[in-house]
């Protein structure tokens, strides 16, 4: 349950509405607005040409094997709806029993460590939450 936790915290700060790997390389119209400044385009290539591979990285570096075919799916649906928090993100703990930073999960813990600190900074959100990607 931690590594699959670890996928569903991920996109607790993300509330994107599309990947699309043909703008992976567009990401000059960006580079100067903030998350929240960007039109929905803009941030499906920003998704693609930073938060993924960036995210990739982490997530390969915490667990190579299990993320080996990370991908936009790893943390929205495979059925193309972007929106967070995500359906297939739910059901992993009770309502209000998110665990807190303090946890010793290895998974939650990753997840307040790493994932949401590097997603608060990629997406200029200073307060992400487990909820933001995951439905309670």
């Amino acid at each position: 349950m931690t590594a699959r936790l670890a996928l569903l915290v991920f996109f607790g700060a993300l509330a994107v509405t599309g990947c699309d790997k043909d703008t992976a390389e567009d990401t000059s119209t960006t580079d100067e607005l903030t998350w929240p400044e960007m039109s929905e385009s803009e941030k499906s290539a920003y998704m693609a040409g930073v938060v993924l591979p960036t995210m990739r990285d982490v997530f390969q570096g915490y667990d190579a094997e299990r993320y080996a075919e990370f991908s936009c799916d790893t943390c929205h649906t495979s059925g193309g709806d972007y929106s967070m928090p995500s359906q297939d993100l739910a059901g992993y703990w009770a309502e209000g029993e998110f665990p807190g930073p303090d946890t010793t999960d290895p998974g939650a813990k990753f997840m307040h460590e790493e994932v949401l600190p590097k997603m608060a900074e990629l997406l200029d959100n200073d307060s992400p939450s487990c909820t933001g990607c995951h439905i309670e």
